[in-house]
């Protein structure tokens, strides 16, 4: 006999009328807060050890150079290039409709800084690619970073899916090889 989840949708209940709520940080986190209040205040920060000034990134509450719990948050411009990016054509969480492209943009503050954002839709991007930060306030009073693409002012390599292009050619396409898949 069906259960009460039994809709033919592998237990995932199709309820248009009440849609689900957007994921959001957990601000009191002890290793991100400082990240999150910040961003509250529409400022970009990165976390650095206090005694070798190491830039901590992955976030964690002490540095794994040196071993000290002495840490600070020092702010950053919100500029930077795209560095890599995928797109998802699988919705994976009813909040976060298909298509939308995950984007790792590397600071130029800080190029060992490299943030995970995503953009609406299909984006048409290019490795090196200059972003600008700007702020987005969502429910409960969250201010995310979101990218902006800044107008492209130099000449790269395409990575698009089935491109022909070889993004070896270029600097700041990565190790990501597009023309090996199938």
């Amino acid at each position: 006999m069906p259960g009460p989840m039994d809709d033919g949708n592998d237990g995932y209940q199709d309820n248009p009328a009440a849609p689900e709520a957007r994921l959001l940080p957990v601000q009191d986190d002890p290793e991100t807060a400082g990240f999150w209040e910040a961003a509250s205040r529409h400022e970009l920060v990165i976390r650095r050890c206090g005694s070798c000034a190491a830039v901590i990134h992955l976030l964690r509450s002490y540095c794994g150079i040196c071993g000290s719990w002495d840490t600070r948050w020092d702010p950053v411009r919100g500029e930077g290039m795209v560095h890599s990016w995928t797109v998802v054509e699988h919705q994976v969480h009813p909040a976060y409709p298909a298509p939308y492209t995950i984007v790792l943009v590397e600071l130029h503050d800080e190029p060992s800084v490299r943030f995970i954002t995503s953009v609406p839709g299909v984006a048409d991007l290019i490795a090196g690619q200059p972003m600008q930060l700007t702020f987005e306030t969502v429910e409960q009073d969250n201010v995310l970073p979101r990218p902006s693409m800044s107008r492209i002012t130099h000449s790269g390599t395409s990575l698009r899916w089935g491109s022909t292009a070889n993004p070896t050619t270029s600097s700041a396409a990565g190790p990501f090889d597009p023309a090996g898949c199938p």
